[in-house]
């Protein structure tokens, strides 16, 4: 049987040696160099021509380039553009300083609050109140036709005009 100071030796002797190999792993991570995250995106528009990659690692195939061809092609009905919409192509509202980036063009967001003061969505008619758009707080500024064209009811008394964020994080 160990006394009380045996005992003392013996914790304090596990307790340096799990600390000094604690502390040995840590100097190991500590030491390896950290890469740096990309930053200062400057992605030229793609417009058809070679895209060039914005410094971000692509596995093979270069999906950037033609997620990029996606993102900036103009829609049209035919190809799926509708029945409301603000622009014909992501890009027209996120191309601030460059594609993916924040906007000049702000959008309408509306709604109202609950009898608990939470915020609600708005439920948005179109087709002469035939129709309902919910879950969404945004009423967008174009239609494929009149009777898409969205109409705000008087109940959603809350409305503001947001600039449209840019898709590429929130420090460009």
């Amino acid at each position: 049987m160990l006394t009380p100071h045996w005992r003392k030796v013996l914790l304090c002797s596990c307790l340096f040696a799990a600390l000094t190999v604690l502390g040995t792993g840590l100097a190991r991570v500590t030491a390896k160099s950290a890469t740096e995250a990309p930053a200062g995106f400057n992605t030229p528009s793609f417009n058809g021509a070679q895209s060039v990659s914005n410094g971000i690692i692509e596995p093979p195939g270069d999906t950037f380039a033609r997620d990029q061809e996606v993102y900036e092609e103009n829609h049209s009905v035919q190809t799926g553009l509708g029945p409301v919409y603000n622009a014909t192509a992501c890009v027209s509202c996120h191309e601030n300083p460059n594609s993916g980036g924040a906007s000049q063009f702000t959008e309408l967001r509306v709604g109202h609050k609950d009898e608990n003061g939470n915020f609600v969505n708005p439920t948005i008619f179109i087709n002469d109140g035939k129709d309902t758009i919910t879950g969404r707080s945004i009423v967008n500024d174009r239609a494929i036709g009149p009777e898409a064209q969205e109409h705000l009811p008087a109940t959603e008394n809350i409305r503001a005009l947001r600039a449209a964020l840019n898709t590429l994080g929130m420090d460009l």
